[in-house]
């Protein structure tokens, strides 16, 4: 029992899972842009050969500054990805009782 009663209400997810599902989520939008983009980049080619190293390098490279950018990004950015409140808001809120 002690176990249950230490689970989050329902529609409330742990900070680790939102961080995970944040990131989860960034992952996916950044995978589907490169895919995106290396594909309309090849179009510029002929040939198939130079059209999939094309579309190859460029997902390569829109995926990789994309984990550059997540990596390197202020712990604001990620807690703005996990749907948390601003560190500024936060410390805001703990400086007045009122919380505004």
């Amino acid at each position: 029992m002690g176990a249950e009663s230490e689970r989050p209400p329902p529609g409330k997810g742990s900070t680790a899972e939102r961080k995970r599902l944040a990131l989860l989520s960034y992952c996916a939008v950044c995978g589907a842009v490169a895919t995106a983009v290396g594909a309309l980049a090849s179009l510029l080619f002929d040939g198939v050969q130079e059209r999939f190293t094309v579309w190859l390098v460029t997902s390569a490279v829109v995926a990789a500054g994309a984990g550059v950018a997540w990596g390197f990004a202020p712990v604001t950015f990620h807690c703005l990805a996990a749907g948390h409140r601003s560190a500024s808001r936060a410390r805001a809120d703990r400086r007045s009782p009122s919380g505004r």
